[in-house]
C-alpha cells in the first residue's frame, strides 16, 4: 500500500486534500453538550429575619432547615452562613447527574397572624416581626445567568482554540508530505544521473585498461580512471542511502506511525 501512494504522489496528494476538507467542514457541527458535566449541580436557599440577629437567625430558621436537608436524595454537603442582619443563606452541593429542581422546590412563610404547620418541615414563630421566605432552587439558574453565559462563551472559545490547533496540523502535515515528495522526486533524479556517470566512468576505465595493455599510456591513466570511478560509486552509494531515508520520511509523513 505504501509503494502504491509513494509511487503516484499527486494522488496521493489529492485524498490528503479531501480527508483535511472534510475534517474542517466537521469540526463546526460537533456537539458542545457533548462535553462532560464537571460542576456538580447546588441549590442557593435565602431567609430573611426582619429584626433578628445572627444567633437567633441560626436557632430558629437555619437549624429547622438543617435538619430537614439531612439525608436528603443526591446531597454532598451544605453551607450556612448567618449575618447580623437578618439574612440567611444555605447552599446545597449534590452529586453530578442530580435534577436539585426535584429536590428542593418548596417555600415557607410564617407570621402571628396565620402560622404555617404543615407538612414535615413546619416551622413555628410566635414573633409578628418574623417572616420567614425560602426561595426555590428552580430559580437558581435565572440569578446564574451571566455565569452561564460566561460558560458557554469560555467553551466556545475552547472550540475555536481547538479548530485553530486542528488547523495547524493540518497545514504541518501537508507541509511535511510536501517536503517529503520534493526530496524523493530530487533524489531520484540525482541518484538516475550519478548512475548513468558511473556506468560512463566503467567505460572510461575499461578502455584506459585496453589502452595500458596496447602500450598506449601508462598505468598512470588507469589509476587516475579507477579512482574517478570509486568516487563516483561512493556518490552514488550515499544517494541510495539518501533516496531510502526519504521514501521512510515519506511514509511518515502520510501516517506510517513512525515517530
Amino acid at each position: 500500500m505504501a509503494r502504491f501512494f509513494i509511487g503516484r504522489p499527486v494522488f496521493a496528494m489529492v485524498i490528503a486534500m479531501v480527508i483535511v476538507i472534510l475534517g474542517a467542514v466537521a469540526i463546526p457541527g460537533l456537539p458542545i453538550s457533548a462535553y462532560p458535566q464537571v460542576v456538580p449541580p447546588g441549590v442557593q436557599i435565602t431567609a430573611n429575619y426582619l429584626g433578628g440577629n445572627a444567633q437567633d437567625l441560626e436557632k430558629t430558621v437555619a437549624q429547622p432547615i438543617e435538619e430537614q436537608l439531612v439525608g436528603l436524595d443526591g446531597m454532598l454537603y451544605y453551607q450556612s452562613t448567618s449575618a447580623n442582619n437578618g439574612q440567611l443563606s444555605i447552599t446545597v452541593t449534590f452529586k453530578l447527574g442530580t435534577n436539585p429542581a426535584r429536590r428542593a422546590r418548596f417555600t415557607f412563610r410564617s407570621s402571628r397572624s396565620a402560622p404555617s404547620r404543615a407538612g414535615k418541615a413546619a416551622l413555628f414563630w410566635n414573633s409578628p416581626a418574623r417572616v420567614y421566605s425560602v426561595v426555590p432552587g428552580a430559580l437558581q439558574s435565572i440569578f446564574r445567568a451571566g455565569q452561564i453565559r460566561n460558560q458557554v462563551r469560555f467553551s466556545e472559545a475552547q472550540q475555536r482554540e481547538l479548530l485553530i490547533t486542528y488547523q495547524r496540523s493540518i497545514y504541518r502535515a501537508l507541509r511535511e508530505v510536501s517536503d517529503a515528495l520534493v526530496s524523493f522526486d530530487r533524489l531520484r533524479e540525482q541518484r538516475s544521473q550519478e548512475e548513468q556517470l558511473v556506468h560512463s566512468l566503467e567505460e572510461t576505465v575499461r578502455l584506459s585498461d585496453l589502452r595500458y595493455r596496447g602500450g598506449l599510456d601508462s598505468y598512470l591513466q588507469v589509476l587516475d580512471a579507477l579512482r574517478n570511478l570509486f568516487s563516483g560509486q561512493l556518490t552514488l552509494a550515499q544517494l541510495r542511502l539518501q533516496e531510502r531515508v526519504s521514501v521512510v520520511q515519506l511514509y511518515r509523513a502520510l501516517g506510517g506511525g513512525w515517530s
